[in-house]
């Protein structure tokens, strides 16, 4: 350990939304320079198109890339997000790839959709945290990554929600859309209010990496303009704040606070040991390096995706090609006296991305022009539910490796009741919900609660400690999963419990 008067030494691991949060604070706290990162570091492939972003290059740069899609990758619908055609590794669940896995610069942030709400103190019952505890942190990191976004209906809910930059420009659709979910009122115990996407996209006019709307943010941003944490962590590198180690952790030492990597080398000692690899990764080093088999049932959130059909005028200014294929509108289902919690939706255009995935690229100059007809007319929704209405799963060490299995079943019931809500809200202004049930995506990307903060079956601390100076600080220390989307939270999360245990 370090002596007295001697600089202390921290290690972080994960260069992800947590490491990101990690990181900010032991800078803002003065320690450039005593800092190391550990990241596995799997190579990541770069945009090849750098030049001007005129419609043909563009076009012709993604003819490319989905070329790569379609010879490398299984056809699914809906299908996954890639990055220029390289699919996340998964953990394997029931003998299948199902648990998204983190192993690059950046993490899972790569491959977001950008999306960036703070929790309220409804989201947050039962935390050992409140949202004004959490607000400084929200705003530290709104100021670092950028939030696009505008005062709507939806900030009844949220109250202040850290925007900094124009909100996304939405079609004429949209924007007819907010306004007949906003004009529908109360229904069953819930208020539908719509709003914007807030959203960590780059929106500023003449800024290096603005978006161009382009259509093709699931391919892979060739502006780099959907936030991710790489741009940030690869500049801390770059300058020397922080040093990099390429491996993966397999174990931390309690005693000694020294780091086992999978190739056998070590490091450390270190004064603080932050773990912030993502939900999955963290949990595994953690139970491996406790002598633990099993932690705490890991939650996700259940989606359900319903089309939403336009049948009033078209909206589309003639000749108008340039969209979002990120969500564009959020729609809250707030709670007023049912015992059902927040809910989510985010509803996206018919983009292409969904199509050209699945279709040969010789058929597809036969299919554009239908799916460019359909933008204004075919609208996909994403409904998110809390964790405790959703699936999770049983997660512990078989063999020295990560096992999942299926704990608790989605409860479908809740969707059944809430599905009435978002027809009312929809169905007025030539828009229609067909009475069909929803698809149920039997799994997602949002996983948390492995971990949480006071918890017994692996204990930790409130303050994220698992060990004497060793602490948790990703989603795996949630207590619990709500339906808004979390990584803004895992930021200001990180940020907070890195700054209090200096």
């Amino acid at each position: 350990m370090s002596g007295p008067g001697a600089s202390p030494k921290f290690a972080v691991v994960g260069s992800g939304p947590a490491g990101l949060g990690v990181l900010t604070a032991l800078l803002d706290a003065g320690h450039a320079g005593r800092i190391t990162l550990f990241e596995i570091d799997r190579a990541i492939t770069p945009p090849a198109f750098t030049g001007e972003p005129e419609a043909d290059a563009v076009g012709a740069f993604y003819d490319g890339v989905y070329r790569e899609i379609w010879n490398g990758q299984s056809r699914k619908f809906p299908p996954p997000k890639t990055h220029f055609a390289r699919a996340l590794p998964k953990f394997g669940r029931g003998g299948k790839g199902k648990i998204f896995r983190s192993d690059t610069l950046g993490g899972l942030s790569n491959f977001w959709g950008g999306t960036a709400l703070p929790f309220t103190d409804r989201e947050l019952g039962g935390w050992p945290v409140t949202r004004a505890e959490l607000d400084p942190h929200y705003r530290r990191l709104a100021a670092l990554c950028g939030i696009a976004g505008r005062p709507d209906p939806l900030s009844r809910y949220f109250g202040e929600e850290f925007v900094n930059r124009p909100p996304l420009p939405m079609t004429r659709a949209f924007e007819k859309m907010e306004r007949a979910v906003n004009e529908a009122g109360a229904h069953a115990g819930f208020e539908a209010a719509a709003g914007v996407n807030r959203c960590m996209l780059e929106t500023r006019p003449g800024a290096a990496r603005s978006c161009v709307q382009c259509g093709e943010c699931l391919a892979g941003c060739f502006r780099d303009a959907i936030f991710s944490t790489r741009h940030e962590v690869a500049a801390m590198i770059a300058d020397g704040r922080v040093a990099l180690v390429r491996g993966q952790v397999r174990s931390f030492d309690a005693k000694t606070r020294q780091l086992t990597l999978a190739d056998g080398q070590s490091a450390g000692p270190f004064d603080r040991i932050y773990l912030a690899a993502g939900c999955p990764n963290t949990t595994e080093i953690a139970l491996r390096s406790l002598g633990l088999r099993e932690a705490g049932e890991m939650a996700d959130n259940s989606v359900y995706v319903f089309p939403v059909l336009h049948f009033g005028r078209t909206a589309r200014p003639p000749g108008r090609e340039s969209y979002l294929s990120l969500s564009n509108l959020l729609i809250g289902l707030l709670p007023a006296g049912t015992d059902l919690p927040f809910a989510q939706v985010q509803l996206y255009t018919n983009f292409d991305y969904m199509w050209r995935y699945n279709v040969p690229p010789a058929l597809w100059p036969l299919v554009r022009g239908l799916v460019s007809w359909s933008r204004d007319r075919l609208f996909w929704a994403r409904l998110y539910v809390h964790g405790r209405l959703s699936q999770s799963y049983a997660v512990g060490l078989e063999n020295d490796a990560l096992h999942f299995a299926p704990a608790r079943s989605a409860d479908r019931s809740a969707v059944a009741r809430m599905m009435p809500v978002l027809r009312h809200a929809l169905n007025r202004r030539g828009f229609y919900v067909p009475p069909i049930p929803p698809l149920y995506q039997n799994a997602n990307s949002h996983y948390a609660a492995t971990l949480p903060l006071g918890g017994t079956r692996v204990p930790v601390s409130r303050e994220g400690e698992v060990a004497p100076g060793i602490y948790v600080c990703d989603s795996a220390a949630f207590p619990d999963l709500p339906a808004v989307s979390l990584t803004f939270t895992i930021l200001a999360q990180a940020h907070r419990l890195a700054a209090q245990s200096l």
